[in-house]
């Protein structure tokens, strides 16, 4: 049968193919399989037709598939671990930045709106959404993260002065240890404005 498919559209067909169609053919013959009533997937699976029909048995088969959505499942707890994580990087990135003797804010001539806590909330949001972490879960995590860090950011310093010295200006550090108190929390509203 082969021999004469090929010999009609004048297709060449390799050893290969011919073995696989071969045993393929042999499979149905042996089996007794109507083809009428079985799938195949590639050459070697045949699935007989359930009752169904074939948008269920290729359903089935998706779900024990590697890339399926149950697969996804298990990662789910890290993506939020991993988002609160960079959202507590971002607050003090976002404040080192603003702080940095490169960016000179004086001359906007006004306060920049959202100071480095809006700053540090667009880090986290932007880091998390490229790193793939896009459910609304893992980018409130984020924000968490950077509003939990604000508000606390204070006893770092007090905690360890002299290694928060050595990242941020002494000036800084300074003011911080003296207008703020150990074992506190701040407001937001004092991270608007820098």
């Amino acid at each position: 049968m082969l021999r004469q498919l090929s010999a009609r559209q004048g297709l060449t067909v390799t050893q290969d193919q011919k073995a696989a169609f071969a045993a393929r053919m042999e499979r149905i013959q042996k089996g007794g399989v109507n083809t009428n009533r079985t799938i195949f997937f590639g050459m070697d699976e045949a699935v007989p037709l359930p009752k169904g029909g074939v948008r269920k048995a290729v359903e089935k088969r998706a779900a024990k598939a590697p890339w399926s959505k149950k697969a996804k499942r298990p990662g789910s707890v890290k993506g939020l671990v991993l988002a609160l994580i960079l959202g507590v990087l971002a607050f003090p990135a976002a404040l080192l930045l603003m702080l940095h003797p490169a960016v000179d804010l004086t001359a906007l001539n006004a306060p920049l709106p959202g100071g480095p806590l809006g700053a540090g909330l667009a880090l986290a949001l932007v880091t998390s959404f490229i790193l793939g972490l896009r459910r609304p879960v893992t980018l409130m995590a984020a924000a968490c993260g950077t509003l939990a860090m604000a508000t606390g950011f204070h006893n770092l310093v007090h905690a360890a002065p002299d290694l928060v010295a050595q990242v941020f200006p002494q000036d800084w550090v300074n003011t911080t240890l003296a207008q703020t108190k150990m074992g506190t929390l701040l407001p937001l509203t004092d991270f608007l404005t820098l």
